[in-house]
């Protein structure tokens, strides 16, 4: 995760980096046609090293990925690191959020908020945090 956010110029790029790895993680974990994880597929030595790289580059691709983004997964392909690619993409966030001092919340309510609640609440989270 380090050494792509050593890659990220600018903090725009940076998060657009984050996106393009949550978005490759969401597309991989889907199941092929015999219900496994495409990710398992990029991990596995039965395939070839080069098609596995192929499928992942389609993916990359098809999300409009940063170059730096299609590079880091042939190298986690490489390395035998792919399947880690989950993990490394939450690290990544955690990193990209402490730079740009960012804390991310999650709120639970006992009740589906009404129109407009979760804006008020947003609100008063930017308020007492002095984003706003």
């Amino acid at each position: 995760a380090k050494a792509l956010l050593g890659c990220a110029s600018t903090p725009t790029l940076r998060d657009r980096f984050d996106q393009n790895l949550h978005d490759a993680v969401a597309a991989l974990s889907h199941p092929d046609d015999l219900g496994s994880p495409v990710l398992n597929m990029l991990g596995s030595t039965r395939h070839p090293m080069e098609q596995r790289k192929k499928l992942a580059r389609a993916v990359l691709e098809r999300l409009g990925a940063e170059t730096a983004v299609k590079q880091f997964v042939d190298v986690l392909i490489d390395n035998g690191r792919i399947s880690g690619l989950e993990a490394i993409a939450r690290a990544y966030r955690g990193l990209t959020d402490s730079q740009a001092g960012r804390v991310r919340a999650t709120i639970t309510s006992a009740r589906a908020l009404g129109p407009g609640e979760a804006d008020k609440i947003k609100r008063a989270l930017e308020t007492g945090t002095g984003l706003s």
